[in-house]
């Protein structure tokens, strides 16, 4: 069996806030998006090379990563 996919290179889009209550207290919050998008391909060859199957796929992943924090500062 042999696998490989493209190269890929996506940019990410990144927007955030950070707010002090005082100052102790701080909390933040950010969303992220990934747009990724990449092209596998797969063959499964016989032990003397002959390609018996093949397959391209198209893989798709669009993760939206979010993220929120509460700090205390001493």
């Amino acid at each position: 069996m042999e696998a490989k996919s493209s190269a890929s290179w996506q940019p990410v889009f990144n927007a955030g806030v950070s707010y002090a209550f005082d100052k102790h207290w701080v909390a933040s919050a950010s969303v992220s998006y990934l747009p990724l998008k990449t092209t596998a391909n797969i063959k499964i060859k016989a032990q003397d090379g002959t390609v018996l199957s093949s397959s391209d796929a198209e893989i798709k992943l669009n993760p939206i990563v979010t993220f929120v924090s509460l700090g205390y500062k001493f």
